[in-house]
């Protein structure tokens, strides 16, 4: 007969049920793709892919994935089926759906691991533990060091946001290059002066194009590390690959700079079975010990069952406002045995604004443009620069951002840096409905 579990343990998951669930907006695309079934797309598809004859189309896998769902999940895994579309939700702006589909592709929690939570938590408040800001934290440590890497979970761009808000800060200590794992390491990707289609695939959502736009405006070098084999090899040689791409900058600049940014475990310092990280190839063949930040455990959802139950009941103890780190003894604590990263930061809860996460403002550097529903049959909203759209066809680009969610009002709200935009309205099955100018002051 299993143990009885806390009190506790049974509130996280009902937390848990009231936060991650789908989005207005992914439901309404539900019922609307149930009533014209086999319209949207292929019913015979198994892949996930936002190209349409080699355009973007931000609602395609979407289609896919709610249409053709018990097929795919038939020749795939559930966790994969999942996964995908938690990051296709996070590219279209659909932030609450994206945590409800990764938090979908957990295993269940163990209820003996469960019940460890709260005894644990309650030793933590024994210790004067002090919660002091991630962002100054990271920048006094990174000071003292020549490569930074911090990681992302791929459906979170509140992490991409966080690595946005250091860039400054980062380029004023010497950093000047941004060496990303998003980046397609290819000639044409990485010639390209205007983000695209074809830059990188996470590049394709607003956040981590703005990273990269964001960093070249500061006077970055974003550099592409990826390997441009990664399909054919395994865990290990792919990360050997990157981390041999990242030294060479090293080995051409002995003095160099570098801040890296990837995703989960590849910044790990330590093997995890038979899987041998990027970061722990890097420090092996460069002599250098990076600063390694864990951004994916203490986050909304975190990254795996435990980690998810763990943060929840965490914020309830110590409910902390801004990114921030714990120490003790001003050393890091340990909380998730996170002990392969230096650093892990603790993510709050996120507020919602007009709907929206407040951290697509990056920091303060975006403000929130409100968009008036003029179409009828509205269901996209997206803001493109007007510099790069008068360049390139709007299908190849990456919208500053965009939403299908609109607030209390009836309007649209999205975050932009001050500046011109091509505004692009959008019914359900992607058609464009109009286009119009507009100045973000």
């Amino acid at each position: 007969m299993p143990k009885k579990l806390p009190v506790l343990f049974y509130c996280l998951f009902v937390v848990g049920a009231a936060f991650a669930q789908e989005s207005p907006g992914l439901i309404q695309l539900q019922k609307h793709i149930a009533q014209h079934s086999g319209k949207m797309v292929d019913s015979t598809v198994t892949r996930f892919s936002n190209r349409y004859k080699k355009r973007i189309n931000y609602l395609m896998p979407l289609y896919i994935g709610l249409q053709n769902g018990k097929r795919i999940r038939h020749f795939n895994t559930d966790k994969s089926y999942y996964d995908n579309l938690s990051d296709y939700s996070s590219f279209i702006g659909d932030y609450p759906s994206a945590l409800y589909y990764t938090t979908k592709s957990y295993e269940t929690l163990d209820m003996e691991a469960a019940a460890t939570i709260k005894p644990f938590i309650d030793s933590l408040k024994q210790l004067d533990i002090q919660h002091v800001p991630a962002k100054k934290y990271i920048l006094d440590r990174a000071a003292h060091v020549q490569v930074t890497m911090i990681n992302e979970a791929h459906s979170k761009p509140l992490h991409r946001a966080f690595t946005i808000s250091l860039l400054q800060d980062m380029y004023k200590l010497g950093y000047r290059y941004l060496a990303m794992e998003a980046l397609n390491n290819t000639p044409s990707a990485t010639a390209d002066t205007i983000l695209n289609v074809n830059t990188g695939f996470f590049t394709n959502e607003p956040v981590c194009a703005e990273m990269v736009r964001v960093a070249k405006e500061i006077g970055y070098t974003v550099y592409a590390y990826e390997d441009t084999l990664a399909y054919k090899h395994s865990g290990s040689v792919r990360d050997s690959i990157q981390a041999a791409n990242i030294y060479q900058l090293i080995q051409q600049n002995p003095s160099a700079k570098i801040l890296v940014h990837a995703g989960y475990g590849h910044i790990s310092e330590e093997q995890i079975v038979d899987y041998v990280p990027m970061a722990m190839y890097f420090k092996k063949i460069s002599g250098i010990n990076p600063l390694t930040v864990n951004q994916t455990d203490m986050t909304e959802g975190s990254d795996f069952a435990y980690g998810r139950s763990f943060y929840e009941a965490y914020m309830k103890a110590f409910p902390v406002t801004v990114p921030s780190v714990a120490v003790y003894k001003n050393k890091p604590v340990d909380l998730l045995a996170s002990s392969e990263y230096d650093i892990s930061i603790i993510h709050p809860p996120t507020n919602y604004k007009n709907k929206r996460p407040d951290w697509y403002s990056l920091d303060g550097m975006r403000k929130e443009l409100a968009v008036k529903p003029t179409e009828k049959s509205l269901f996209l909203v997206q803001a493109y620069y007007y510099k790069e759209y008068n360049k390139l066809e709007k299908d190849y680009l990456i919208p500053a951002d965009q939403t299908y969610t609109s607030a209390e009002n009836g309007y649209y709200y999205l975050y932009l840096q001050p500046g011109k935009y091509k505004i692009v309205m959008r019914d359900i099955e992607y058609k464009v409905l109009s286009e119009g100018d507009m100045e973000m002051k």
